[in-house]
């Protein structure tokens, strides 16, 4: 799903380790994503844990309980800057001819 949503950044599975803290579990060059799936994921546990091991890149979470589509969680100040760039893109868009 991420690979299709971000095409040519090499979007790829993460190498795991018994600790699971030395890669994401999804390889993204902007988010550490961690992934969870289960009954019902712990989403605060994952983000915290995703935010600890993280290298700098955007801790992420992409949860999918059992038989539900999947959703993501990530921090407040972290989402806000894509928002406001997406908006600014949405803004030229409809000023466009084309838009």
């Amino acid at each position: 799903m991420m690979r299709e949503a971000f095409p040519g950044v090499g979007v790829r599975r993460g190498i795991q380790y018994r600790s699971g803290s030395e890669a994401a579990d999804v390889e993204h060059p902007y988010f550490w994503v961690e992934a969870k799936r289960g009954r019902k994921p712990l989403v605060r546990g994952a983000l915290s844990q995703a935010s600890d091991a993280t290298d700098g890149r955007k801790p992420l979470v992409v949860i999918r309980d059992d038989r539900r589509p999947p959703f993501m969680v990530m921090w407040l100040d972290d989402l806000l800057p894509i928002l406001e760039e997406w908006w600014k893109w949405k803004e030229i868009q409809s000023e466009s001819p084309d838009g």
